[in-house]
């Protein structure tokens, strides 16, 4: 039997709320860090 998820979280919203606020890090700091552009980041935020 396969559980479904009905409301699976963004993620964005994980790497939002596990990585950027716990380390105090901005989208453009980053993005720095994952070698993309602020803006594709931005997007996947």
């Amino acid at each position: 039997m396969t559980k479904i998820m009905h409301n699976p979280p963004h993620p964005g919203e994980i790497l939002k709320e596990l990585y950027l606020e716990p380390l105090h890090l901005t989208v453009s700091e980053a993005a720095k860090g994952l070698h993309v552009t602020r803006k594709t980041l931005s997007a996947i935020i």
